[in-house]
């Protein structure tokens, strides 16, 4: 069995057979990693801006976002990028849904969004409405879930 070989080279590894091999390994991963796209993108949507961006980590999934809430009065500075996909179309896309679900519409983001998120997006708001309902209704949280859950699947009945 041969034995792998791992360098670290200008800060990247690579894997080998031999040093050469395992540098040689290092630089393609360099090259992809800094090939491609790189300009970042915003979306602004009430109140709400998503940043999303590519960072140079190892691997496919180098694009992400992440959610800032413009009007608050203190920054959150522990949020990270989720690096979570291959490239940015699927990442503004993903931004995209993440804003809508935390402003309650989609209003302004149906450009970015595909038809299968926006059904999603109507069902989330409406189970998101009836959890309200009930609440405000005096349900325990609890109470509210599943009233919220029956009414959807009654909802999912009919339209069957």
């Amino acid at each position: 069995m041969a034995k792998a070989v791992t360098v670290t080279y200008l800060g990247m590894e690579g894997e080998g057979s031999s040093a050469a091999k395992a540098k040689k390994n290092a630089e393609e991963r360099i090259e992809a990693a800094l090939s491609g796209e790189w300009g970042p993108y915003t979306i602004v949507h009430k109140g709400l801006v998503a940043l999303i961006a590519r960072q140079p980590v190892p691997g496919e999934h180098q694009w992400g976002f992440k959610v800032v809430n413009a009007t608050a009065k203190e920054p959150q500075h522990n949020q990270m990028f989720d690096l979570n996909y291959k490239d940015r179309p699927s990442a503004i896309r993903a931004a995209a849904y993440s804003l809508a679900q935390q402003s309650d519409t989609y209003v302004g983001l149906k450009p970015f969004l595909l038809e299968t998120q926006l059904y999603e997006l109507d069902w989330y708001f409406d189970w998101q409405a009836a959890y309200r309902l009930a609440t405000v209704a005096g349900k325990s949280d609890h109470e509210a879930r599943r009233e919220a859950d029956d009414l959807m699947n009654k909802r999912s009945k009919v339209a069957a």
